[in-house]
């Protein structure tokens, strides 16, 4: 069984429990520019597809994610 555990956010992190093997990797995020009250700031976004990426390689049949509530 495979266990992940993901912190919610751009700022969040993943956590892999899989058998003996445990892997911590930060949330992919990309910047971006957007606008807040008329001012350009760098705003950062998840990278969907590199997340995707990430959690395919393991078998939904065996394997639990967790989210935190935000």
């Amino acid at each position: 069984m495979t266990y992940i555990g993901i912190d919610n956010g751009v700022t969040g992190s993943i956590g892999i429990l899989d058998g003996d093997t445990s892997i911590f990797i930060e949330t992919p995020i990309f910047k971006t520019l957007g606008y807040q009250k008329s001012k350009v700031r760098h705003i950062n976004r998840i990278d969907v597809p590199a997340l995707t990426k990430i959690l395919s390689q393991y078998n939904p049949m065996t394997t639990r994610v967790l989210i935190e509530r935000p």
